[in-house]
């Protein structure tokens, strides 16, 4: 199909029109002069245009191998599909494929889509649209490689909607053609909003996380011990629960998530597949982890619960409280008073409180953490959970160790685990040193 003729502005005519060539042959349709009035008249003309276009292409096709196949649409469809409508053909079908994250993420790509280029016929979504769809995403501030992933997943969109006859161009080969977002050269930035490069992810060593645990909650300094020495992605340790954790060998304890980001490709969980994933839990990590251990009964409960951080909070602030010198007795009533309320607040926490921590609520609690240690005097260097896991890797592959990094984060490539274990000078160091045995050699 034709790209649909747009509207535009004649100043030798003062008046608005849409033009369009059929061989060397040029058509011209007027609206008038007042532009709110040829806005109205082109948005009718153009659906007549459309419905037009695509009953041409029905007849021409009938004959010879289908109209469907002849029109890039399918069977069930009548007329061009705007891009709002292929989206939501697009994610019913991604919601069932892919898991709950995924989806997500390819959902919010659609809103992007629309809420830049517009819910406009996927014939005018051309070269023009997607670039403007580039920097409308340079404009919100958002990183070049963030950019291109989101263009990425466009492309893949209208893929699966050519490979399912909705359109019939491929759209994903012309703005392939596009080329990606490109850093910008030194003294050589172009006008406009410049365009936002993706913090460096710094590894934080445990040197760096031990200072910072006497000002969390015990359950907070736990998470954060168990994610370092077990290598985890922060929602992983989030969502250990006690049927997850398999304890029979006390060297070696193992967490295996029942769901991971790979999990879809396994067809039997009862059968071992080259998808689990598995999580070795140390010495160290066994510590932290064993007194939330033992207050689980069910093997649903989550380990590392939020009520916990509240209940050692209100002891803290109920302790405060008190004075050592105080000069009047402690009646009976008092102390049950007392009892009564951390009874009342316990049964309120525990039906108003999530089982178990959030990505979100995980990361607050780690910088609150802070925020106390700034406030008595300590100046520590912030980081985010999502720095200890390239912390333990970049510590392994310092002392040489690499293979044994891949193990521990579960990665399938060695060259992924290359992306969290960052070259450090105590490597080169060691490299430097084993030099001399070579020329020994």
């Amino acid at each position: 199909m034709k790209q649909v003729p747009k509207l535009t502005f004649v100043r030798s005519t003062g008046r608005y029109r849409a033009r369009w060539y059929v061989g060397v042959d040029e058509y011209n349709e007027y609206f008038g002069s007042d532009k709110e009035q040829a806005e109205i008249q082109y948005a009718v003309w153009k659906a007549e245009w459309i419905q037009a276009s695509v009953a041409n292409k029905v007849r021409q096709a009938t004959n010879t191998t289908g109209w469907h196949a002849a029109a890039g649409l399918s069977p069930d469809i009548t007329d061009e599909l705007t891009l709002r409508e292929l989206g939501e053909r697009y994610l019913a079908e991604m919601r069932e494929e892919h898991t709950k994250n995924e989806a997500k993420n390819k959902r919010l790509v659609v809103d992007h889509v629309l809420r830049h280029v517009g819910d406009i016929f996927w014939s005018e979504f051309g070269t023009a649209a997607y670039k403007r769809l580039q920097k409308a995403l340079i404009k919100e501030r958002r990183t070049r490689n963030r950019i291109n992933k989101i263009c990425g997943e466009v492309r893949a969109w209208m893929k699966w909607c050519h490979v399912n006859e909705l359109i019939s161009r491929k759209l994903h080969h012309d703005f392939r053609d596009v080329g990606p977002v490109k850093k910008e050269k030194r003294n050589k930035r172009k006008s406009g909003p410049p365009i936002l490069e993706a913090k460096r992810k710094i590894p934080v060593t445990w040197d760096k996380v031990t200072p910072i645990l006497p000002f969390m909650s015990p359950v907070i300094a736990a998470m954060v011990t168990v994610q370092y020495w077990g290598g985890m992605r922060p929602s992983e340790v989030c969502e250990i629960t006690l049927g997850e954790l398999d304890m029979a060998d006390d060297a070696c304890w193992f967490y295996e998530p029942w769901e991971n980001k790979v999990d879809r490709f396994i067809d039997d969980d009862d059968e071992e597949s080259e998808y689990d994933l598995y999580k070795a839990l140390g010495p160290q990590a066994q510590d932290a982890i064993r007194p939330f251990v033992e207050m689980c009964s069910d093997p649903g409960d989550h380990v590392f619960r939020p009520i916990y951080a509240m209940e050692w909070r209100a002891n803290q602030m109920e302790q405060g409280g008190r004075r050592e010198d105080r000069k009047c007795p402690v009646y009976p009533s008092e102390l049950k008073a007392r009892e009564i309320r951390k009874a009342t607040r316990h049964k309120k926490w525990q039906r108003t409180i999530n089982p178990y921590y959030s990505l979100n609520s995980y990361g607050k609690a780690v910088s609150y953490a802070f925020q106390k240690a700034e406030a008595s005097g300590e100046k520590l260097k912030r980081w985010s959970p999502g720095q200890l896991r390239h912390g333990i890797a970049t510590a392994l592959r310092a002392m040489g160790r690499l293979q044994d990094a891949k193990a521990l984060l579960g990665h399938k490539s060695i060259t992924m685990t290359t992306n969290y274990a960052k070259l450090t000078k105590d490597e080169l160091r060691r490299v430097v040193g084993s030099l001399d045995e070579l020329n020994a050699a």
